[in-house]
């Protein structure tokens, strides 16, 4: 049988593909974990609209059967819940961009004020939507469902004041509300700055013309779009009754005729013209608005890269390519994502346009020392970004190039005869730094000592040897004294050296397991004793290399406390825990920076904690051989990248500022796990470690 709708099939196909390019905008949401829940809010329920209007059409599209009952029932509350969940998310949307556009910045001034606007928003967004499509629906639900033949089941409720006021109204309330009290402010801001905008756009390449005008767009979705629809709705809505309106008829009349309904097309043309414009409208306008928001959300630069990063990092296995070199000029390519202090309104985000140009300006402005300190006098907290961003990063925006001169630096780097440790250790002495490499093996350091002076052409004093056992306390007291015979100031130490592995290794020489007696507490004693020399230098750093994998489920809210302690205990703890004691060796990483930063930050030293990537080095050696193949060729990046974040983390103007920080490839602030932010964690790890080093 032929369908009912002329159209068809041309309404579900337009359904589909708009669901799909939400779902789109979706993923690159959490990829980059930077969004609004106004455009959440938006996307998740359009896509669930249009999937499901697209499918009612196809399986209603020649008949006006009652079937699939309880499906009806559902989907008949969700359309609903949709319908005020639509001009509920752009007011929130508009009501974002003037929180920004009056603060001057994306995050709000206080945690009171940020959950006061997070309970308006789910409010808004959620509670408001379901009450409305649940309990406020029935009181003028006239019907369980109605079926139209070509499209399916569709809510019915009552014509009176009251549904207009209940269900209707808030198509048209909520988008006036959001032009007659938000939209000013924000035109305002960009009227002012109207002429400093077009003097920089046309001036700055840095900043698509685009990209500033799509703000606009987004700003303005409740006039141009949301508000014209409803009254549109309204309009139709009354103009299709087919008897007076009022109040409220009464609850049992209302509900007299529960049972569900059906309805031909040739009955739904016989009720008139304006009946068919108000059904086709109403279903036209959410596949008309989808295609809307991907084009504003969906199609930014930064979203097409989220697309393409799977595909383009799997490639890269394949053909690794080293990162480009830049100037060794200081160069900032202020990212939105990396640093959401600058105001930029990013309208793939709903919450980042660039409303001032001179802040705008800092996309990608080559700035002195002098003026990047002053940038990042005072950073909001950082972002926390997705698995994929983390596994598959971004183009970095600083290298190796960006290194500035080292002359007069001394530098301990441990596990620097291999690795990420050796490439960053080369890179350092090359700039000119005095460089340590502190090594367990003693030939296998000397060899790499002499590599480097070699391949940088530099004299003996540029890199020297330290013996370094880590796995050994009194191993890493006599490196300590050794060190400090030579140098009385250390200027940046690089905890780098670590060990992984998937199961149970050895002990330690004191009897703990090897992954945090090496990664934790071997660096935290080095630390301790070289103390005089980081304090004596008046700005040191202090590199701790820990993993994404500290954030780790099971350890994000403390430590296996028993897979600690020596003997008995510790060998049946660690049996039971295996898989976990690497990531539980990373947490201890960050705790320990964090408590570092704290307790000497006002003292001089930056402590930072960083994930390097994941990166082809010999640190898989302990991994089995088929794993550690898997790996190289799906996730793993050449060592070229691996060396971005430490040397970023102790060497840059940019990092002076990010004391107690956790920064993830390629040198992006993130937010660490939330057991690595918990303070008394952090104490109760830093008491447990001088307690097992005071024999030493």
């Amino acid at each position: 049988m032929a369908a009912a709708d002329p159209t068809y099939p041309l309404y579900p196909v337009a359904s589909i593909l708009a669901a799909a390019s939400l779902l789109l905008v979706l993923t690159a949401s959490v990829a980059r974990q930077s969004w609004n829940l106004g455009v959440v809010f938006l996307s998740f329920w359009l896509c669930l609209e249009t999937f499901i209007n697209g499918v009612n059409e196809i399986v209603w599209s020649d008949n006006a059967d009652i079937k699939h009952v309880v499906y009806c029932d559902i989907v008949t509350h969700l359309q609903l819940i949709s319908s005020i969940v639509k001009p509920a998310s752009t007011f929130i949307i508009t009501r974002r961009l003037y929180l920004i556009a009056s603060l001057r910045s994306v995050e709000l001034p206080n945690p009171s004020a940020r959950r006061r606007n997070l309970l308006i928003e789910w409010t808004l967004g959620l509670v408001l939507p379901v009450m409305i499509g649940g309990p406020i629906y029935y009181v003028v639900q006239s019907r369980r469902f109605t079926v139209v033949e070509g499209f399916g089941c569709l809510n019915s409720s009552v014509f009176s004041v009251l549904t207009f006021f209940l269900i209707t109204s808030w198509s048209i309330s909520l988008p006036l509300l959001s032009i007659v009290t938000y939209l000013p402010m924000v035109a305002r801001v960009f009227y002012r700055q109207g002429r400093d905008t077009n003097q920089f756009l046309n001036s700055n390449g840095t900043v698509s013309r685009t990209n500033y005008l799509r703000v606009l767009a987004v700003a303005s979705t409740d006039m141009l779009l949301t508000l014209p629809i409803g009254i549109t709705n309204l309009v139709l809505f009354v103009l299709s009754s087919p008897h007076e309106m009022t109040f409220y008829p009464g609850w049992e009349h209302v509900h007299s005729h529960w049972n569900p309904t059906s309805e031909s097309y040739s009955k739904l043309l016989e009720r008139g013209t304006f009946n068919v414009a108000r059904t086709y409208f109403t279903r036209w306008t959410s596949p008309v608005l989808a295609f809307a928001i991907f084009a504003l959300f969906g199609l930014t630069t930064q979203a097409r890269a989220t697309y393409w990063r799977p595909f383009s990092s799997i490639k890269k296995r394949i053909l690794p390519q080293r990162p480009k070199s830049k100037s060794a000029r200081s160069m900032v390519s202020v990212d939105s994502d990396q640093y959401p202090h600058i105001v930029t309104l990013d309208a793939e985000t709903g919450s980042h346009v660039s409303i001032v140009p001179r802040l705008a300006s800092s996309m990608a402005l080559s700035l002195d020392e002098k003026d990047v300190a002053e940038e990042y006098s005072a950073l909001p907290p950082p972002p926390k970004y997705g698995f994929v961003s983390v596994m598959w990063p971004p183009k970095p925006t600083w290298t190796a190039a960006d290194v500035p001169d080292l002359s007069g630096k001394v530098v301990l780097v441990t596990g620097g005869n291999a690795g990420i440790g050796r490439a960053v250790s080369k890179i350092l002495v090359e700039r000119g730094a005095r460089v340590y490499i502190a090594a367990r093996d003693r030939a296998r350091g000397i060899a790499a000592v002499e590599a480097i002076r070699t391949e940088t052409g530099k004299g003996e004093e540029s890199a020297r040897f330290l013996q370094l056992d880590l796995a050994d306390l009194a191993s890493i007291r006599r490196a300590a004294e050794d060190f400090l015979a030579q140098e009385r100031t250390l200027d940046i130490l690089f905890n780098n050296a670590g060990i992984g592995r998937t199961g149970l290794g050895p002990l330690t020489a004191q009897g703990y397991d090897d992954q945090f007696g090496v990664n934790v507490l071997g660096h935290f004693f080095l630390t301790k004793l070289l103390l005089p020399a980081l304090l004596a230098t008046g700005h040191a750093r202090v590199v701790n290399v820990s993993s994404n994998a500290h954030d780790m489920k099971s350890w994000k809210d403390g430590l296996a406390w028993d897979t600690l302690v020596q003997g008995e205990t510790n060998q049946k703890a660690r049996k039971r825990e295996a898989r976990y004691l690497y990531s539980q060796s990373k947490l201890g990483n960050v705790l320990f920076s964090n408590a570092l930063a704290r307790k000497y930050g006002e003292q001089g030293i930056v402590s930072i904690s960083l994930h390097p990537g994941s990166i082809r080095s010999s640190f898989t050696r302990h991994f089995p051989a088929l794993l550690t193949w898997i790996l190289n060729r799906t996730i793993m990046y050449d060592i070229s990248f691996g060396v971005i974040t430490p040397l970023y983390a102790g060497t840059s103007v940019e990092a002076e500022k990010m004391n107690g920080e956790y920064l993830t490839a390629w040198a992006r602030r993130q937010q660490a796990a939330k057991g690595a932010r918990d303070e008394k964690l952090q104490d109760r790890l830093w008491e447990w470690c001088e307690e097992q080093i005071k024999a030493f």
